[in-house]
């Protein structure tokens, strides 16, 4: 009931009940909203879709960003709660025709 994107149906195909890939992130718990980036190998980037970045920036501190990289072995790269935040600070840089968001740095 807290993951709520379509990728979900892969794992729990009989319960398609509020997936959604139209709202911009991909759990929810309560009213903290995160969106799963998954990686082969430790990003220097990542990219968001348009209504991703227009998400983050309407939620604020209610948004997070979670990068996995997944190989070898599962593991978080990256978390950055109030994505918006550190793309505002210009500890992160946004490439507003791509939304290309470039890191420097792991969390």
């Amino acid at each position: 009931r807290n993951w709520l994107s379509s990728t979900r149906l892969q794992f729990f195909p009989n319960n398609p009940e509020g997936v959604s890939d139209a709202i911009g992130y991909d759990f929810q718990v309560g009213n903290r909203c995160f969106e799963v980036k998954g990686h082969l190998q430790f990003p220097s980037f990542f990219i968001l879709s348009s209504n991703e970045w227009k998400v983050a920036q309407e939620l604020g501190e209610n948004f997070t960003l979670v990068g996995v990289v997944l190989h070898p072995t599962p593991r978080i790269a990256y978390i950055y709660p109030n994505l918006a935040s550190f793309v505002n600070s210009g500890k992160l840089s946004l490439d507003s025709r791509s939304y290309t968001v470039r890191t420097t740095e792991k969390m």
